[in-house]
């Protein structure tokens, strides 16, 4: 059965909108028992797959068309005097990424933070905003689903459907999940004017997960 979307919420100075909001300067409120997979020990420019934080472990989906594997994410660093924090940025190299704990346990997918979100697609003539598809999984099958949009940013709540999976996968809506997108049609996404290749480009940061809760019955 196909799962319609759930509406994405953003946090900003604790209201809840669903809508295009500034990005948030203040830490989202935590609760006891939740792990941060705060990316500030990954590598760069490239994050060292799987990358493993606390009880949790981020890799790339499995290929469908990705056969000299140059799919990737990026590691960037804030400027000073942040220059402490890092950040995953996820662009045209990316087939898709899934996310799990370690020792195969449900969890709950509570937020993460978007620093970023620049997802456009071409269809030769017109310019259209795409989507992040994000997706939880439970014993192999989809339970919840969310998008972020183009030009969304802050603090993104995923609610109680993600309150009991045990994988995450997240890709852009508009292309072959699990596919290169050089190997694909790269046109769709940045041929329109964009030499610098700088879309998609969505960072993500502050991952928040905690133990999984019972969904509640439609």
């Amino acid at each position: 059965m196909k799962h319609l979307p759930l509406p994405a919420t953003f946090l900003l100075a604790g209201t809840m909108l669903p809508a295009l909001i500034p990005l948030q300067t203040e830490a989202a409120t935590v609760s006891p028992g939740t792990d941060i997979m705060t990316f500030d020990n990954i590598d760069l420019p490239k994050v060292s797959l799987p990358y493993t934080e606390g009880d949790y472990r981020l890799d790339l989906i499995p290929a469908v068309n990705d056969p000299d594997h140059k799919s990737h994410i990026h590691g960037h660093q804030s400027p000073p005097p942040n220059d402490s924090n890092r950040f995953i940025k996820i662009g045209y190299h990316f087939r898709g990424g899934e996310i799990n704990r370690i020792d195969g346990q449900a969890f709950s997918l509570q937020s993460w933070e978007v620093l970023s979100s620049t997802i456009k697609t071409f269809d030769g003539a017109n310019i259209s905003p795409g989507t992040l598809e994000i997706a939880g999984f439970r014993n192999g099958a989809e339970v919840a689903h969310a998008q972020l949009a183009d030009g969304q940013t802050g603090i993104m709540n995923f609610g109680p459907a993600f309150a009991d999976i045990d994988q995450v996968e997240f890709w852009f809506g508009e292309w072959c999940k699990g596919c290169y997108l050089e190997n694909v049609n790269s046109n769709k996404f940045f041929t329109y004017a964009d030499p610098g290749f700088n879309n998609p480009n969505v960072q993500l940061d502050n991952l928040t997960f905690g133990a999984p809760k019972a969904v509640p019955l439609p």
